[in-house]
């Protein structure tokens, strides 16, 4: 039994007055979890060896967790990469251990063990793989109130690890006698008196110790680090040498006997190693009592998985004086060792430093405990006690898609197998395809191919031959040894298909299902309705859903209703921009949840819409979330009289939207909040309840380009806003390359005209924004909205707002012959609004009144831009003698100011 374990054990059973027990993992508790949730104070859950997917809590108990065997063969890794591995965060005692384990490849979200306001024991373990970017997602990180005790640990091939041990507590915390190696960072203490005593941190790329506030740290080695000691000075007991230890390259952190590290930790008794002497510094303290195997190894084997039924034993003999002249092992089923179960060799009198096993067969899977002593000649020193097990041989995979006489699209070939049952390792799946059925001529392979969840997919297999057979096989990798091939199946190839709905397929639905990837569907015209043309799910097939002629012709109407909840498509599989939806008017979605469902509802997906119409929807248009991947690409549509609380919600995709019409919708018209990329163009916004387009960025780093676009009649116009940081200098010169507003339109909304939430740099050239019932440049310094920049608040001489025909008229400012940029601001090209409505309407505003006095005489006499309608700018309706003169000046003078007769009615 380990030192820990057995301190543990006798600690809980001394405050316990019922008797401890034991609570074996799987054996009585299927679950780690399971055990903890089962056990009361003192009990011990004691885990077989084997890899467990875990994120535990111990919920506050006083129980000891730990393994049969050791770290070497018991591994925890992180179910859920956005939690703890171990979390104590219930005010667990000292008296709460965790030993015994490897804690690997946490990190991504959150930490290895993470301990806030408790003060647990964390003993004996092996952390590996880590990587963190942040303090908070350390191997080890403690907050809050706690004396944690942290010790005889070793955390080692984490060069990502960013520290690899933060400590932040206000209490006492005991870091002591633990290895450090090729971690990025090592030790941060960043509050408390935190005791730091009897370590060794080497190798590592950034700081070793790192300190911000008053640490108790002393006999420690820090050596061979990016900065041995940052930000505080070194106690004179510490040291800064290589520790020597016999082979870390292959996890072994046992010091060699020359090492400066031995006897130089602290020298208190309560600090002594085991055999009797002063502490060792770091978590593997040298035997002083000779003779002594030091490290025992099975030639290359990793001891997790052990290939060979027959491994040798090797070991190096230390004894200052004397010589090996003998060797005894025993090789058992436990580390009781009342009996030897499968090798014993007696004492052997050799001089011999390795020895091949010969004992009972070994099993695959079997996990086999071991010791080792050495005989110098005149004593027996004392046992080396470790574990290995023997490898588990993955099983066979099975042929899942295609099989004989699957056709399969030449777009489209792609194998697919059942996953093999091996819970240990991380496996890899090799695949080939042959041109002949005795498998002698390979026609393509790919070869480490990841394991996925539930079943795994090859890539995508192109250059084979369209109308020919073929027959492929596959198998497993775990790292270690292969499966056997699985059985061979065969397919053909086929070019692709068009599916016809209805004629092909009764229902789109169908349609997709029965399709390949790569395939086309397309729909007739006509009004779809009813099970299989409403709640469209795609399955993950990239493919084109297209109608024949257009989203006049065709309607998916999801008749949905409060009692009928509908969506038309739902793209939840991780579909990407090849699923593509085209040429529909979709109407009649309904969500119980105007918050988070559309019409088009991709959810961990990406998706492509094009010329659709959507239309009349009780909840978003198009809603889009999958935050830091996917895209979503949106063209030439039009989206128009939804009721969700955005008509368009795009939520961590990149997004590309061009030549749309987003109008009428009863909120926001757009809202995308992003990490990636966001392109906005040559679309028309106009007439919703809330912002035409509010576009966010999580860190403002990724990219905002906005431009040819027109903002009208909204409630508000554009707006612009980054979660962090919204304030401070940090924000200052952030955005200067990656948020761009040029050549927009925003006139006649109901609050501002353009908004930006957030300070920054940002690239606003050649813009518009006018008639605004709020300030035209919300929130950005007026240098960017000056001419430097280009950015102007002139009337845009819309054609009819009446008609809602926002073409700028050919005299606005808009056109590109008319403004210092020489481009077109706004979404449309000028037109020729030729619409006389009212003559002395100069400036086509609807009314007559001093300014179409002011605009004629600017355009007579100043140069000013030309009347949007030229007749409505002749005034006295006279064209005979010149479209427009002087005489128009003086009839309108006395139209307004002498109560002479109205101009004559336009043609």
């Amino acid at each position: 039994m380990n030192r820990a374990l057995f301190a543990a054990l006798f600690c809980t059973l001394c405050l316990s007055t019922v008797q401890a027990a034991i609570i074996h993992v799987p054996g009585d508790s299927a679950t780690i979890q399971a055990g903890i949730n089962g056990a009361v104070t003192g009990d011990t859950v004691l885990v077989s060896p084997g890899t467990y997917w875990v994120n535990l809590d111990y919920g506050g108990k006083s129980i000891v967790v730990t393994s049969e065997a050791g770290p070497l063969v018991t591994w925890l890794r992180p179910d859920s990469a956005h939690l703890p591995v171990v979390w104590f965060h219930n005010d667990e005692p000292r008296t709460a251990v965790l030993s015994g384990f490897s804690i690997m490849y946490a990190g991504g979200g959150a930490s290895g063990v993470r301990i806030r306001d408790a003060s647990p024991t964390v003993t004996e373990n092996h952390f590996r793989f880590h990587s963190s970017n942040t303090p908070w997602n350390a191997a080890v990180n403690a907050r809050g109130t706690c004396s944690t005790m942290v010790s005889h640990n070793i955390f080692y091939d984490s060069p990502s690890a960013n520290p690899a041990v933060h400590i932040y507590t206000g209490d006492t915390i005991q870091f002591i006698n633990n290895t450090l190696y090729n971690c990025h960072d090592g030790v941060e203490g960043s509050v408390a008196p935190a005791i730091i005593r009897n370590n060794i941190i080497t190798n590592g790329g950034g700081h070793g110790f790192q300190g911000y506030y008053t640490l108790i740290e002393d006999y420690n080695n820090s050596w061979g680090n990016g900065t041995n000691y940052y930000n505080f000075t070194p106690d004179p007991t510490d040291i800064s040498v290589d520790p020597l230890f016999i082979d870390p390259a292959n996890g072994c952190f046992y010091l060699q006997p020359t090492s400066p590290c031995i006897d130089a930790g602290n020298p208190a008794a309560m600090y002594n190693d085991p055999d009797g002497t002063r502490n060792d510094m770091g978590a593997a303290h040298f035997d002083q009592n000779p003779p002594r195997a030091l490290f025992v190894n099975l030639d290359s084997e990793d001891v997790a998985h052990v290939i060979n039924h027959s491994p040798v034993f090797h070991w190096f003999f230390y004894d200052p004086v004397g010589s090996p002249t003998g060797y005894e092992i025993e090789v058992g089923m436990d580390n009781d060792w009342l009996l030897a179960e499968t090798w014993a060799t007696g004492q052997v009198y050799s001089s011999d430093t390795s020895a091949a096993y010969t004992g009972s067969a070994l099993v695959d899977s079997m996990t086999y405990y071991y010791r080792l002593r050495v005989y110098n000649g005149s004593s027996w020193g004392g046992w080396y006690e470790s574990v290995f097990r023997m490898n588990t041989l993955p099983t066979t995979p099975a042929p899942v898609w295609p099989t004989s006489p699957d056709l399969v699209s030449i777009l489209d070939v792609h194998l697919v197998t059942t996953n093999a049952d091996h819970p240990w390792d991380n496996l890899t799946y090799d695949f080939e395809i042959y041109a002949d059925p005795g498998l002698s001529v390979i026609a393509d392979s790919t070869y480490g191919t990841e394991e996925q969840e539930n079943q795994t997919t090859s890539r995508r297999f192109v250059g084979l031959a369209v109308d020919t057979e073929y027959w492929w096989r596959c198998r497993v990798f775990n790292g270690y040894e292969y499966s056997a091939w699985s059985t061979t199946e065969s397919f053909s190839t086929r070019t692709p298909m068009v599916i016809h709905v209805p004629s092909g397929q009764p229902t789109i639905q169908a349609a997709i299902d029965w399709a390949q990837n790569y395939d086309t569907v397309l729909v007739a015209d006509g009004v779809f309705t009813g099970p299989g043309n409403y709640d469209i799910d795609f399955h993950g097939k990239p493919l084109t859903v297209m109608s024949e002629n257009g989203p006049e012709s065709t309607t998916i109407d999801c008749e949905g209703s409060a009692g009928s909840p509908r969506l038309a498509f739902i793209l939840q599989s991780g579909e990407d921009t090849t699923s593509i939806i085209q040429g529909f008017t979709i109407t009649g979605a309904w969500s119980d949840d105007p918050y988070g469902e559309g019409a088009v509802n991709a959810v961990g997906a990406s998706v492509s819409v094009r010329d659709c119409i959507i239309t009349r929807d009780s909840c978003m248009a198009i809603n889009a979330y999958w935050w830091g991947d996917g895209k979503v690409i949106i063209s030439d549509c039009i989206v128009t009289h939804n009721t969700g609380w955005t008509a368009v919600h795009i939520y961590g995709l990149e997004a590309t939207i061009t030549n749309c019409e987003i109008a009428h919708n009863d909120q926001m018209g757009l809202h995308v909040h992003n990490t990636q990329p966001i392109v906005l163009e040559g679309t028309l916004v106009h007439h919703n309840d809330g912002f035409g387009a509010l576009l966010m960025q999580a860190m403002g780093i990724y990219g905002i380009d906005v431009h040819n676009c027109t903002f009208a009649a909204n409630d508000r116009g554009l707006a612009i806003d980054w979660s962090y940081p919204k304030e401070g200098e940090d924000a200052v010169g952030m955005y200067q390359d990656t948020c761009w507003i040029t050549n927009v339109l925003s006139a006649f909304n109901e609050q501002h005209g353009m908004t930006f939430y957030a300070p920054g740099e940002y690239q606003i050239n050649c813009n518009n924004s006018f008639g605004n019932g709020g300030e035209d440049f919300y929130g950005i310094d007026t240098v960017f909205a000056g001419d430097d920049f280009n950015n102007i608040s002139v009337n845009p001489l819309f054609c009819d707002t009446t008609a809602h025909d926002y073409r700028p008229s050919e005299g606005s400012v808009c056109a590109p012959a008319n403004n210092s940029c020489g481009v077109l601001i706004g979404a449309l090209e000028p037109g020729d609004c030729s619409c006389c409505v009212v003559r002395g309407d100069v400036d086509h505003s609807g009314i007559i009144n001093i300014a179409d006095l002011t605009y004629l005489v600017a355009y007579m006499f100043t140069g000013g831009p030309p009347p949007p309608c030229t007749e409505e700018g002749n005034v006295d309706g006279q064209s005979g003698k010149g479209p427009i003169n002087i005489a128009d000046v003086t009839y309108l003078v006395c139209y307004l100011f002498l109560g002479s007769c109205p101009p004559p009615p336009c043609p």
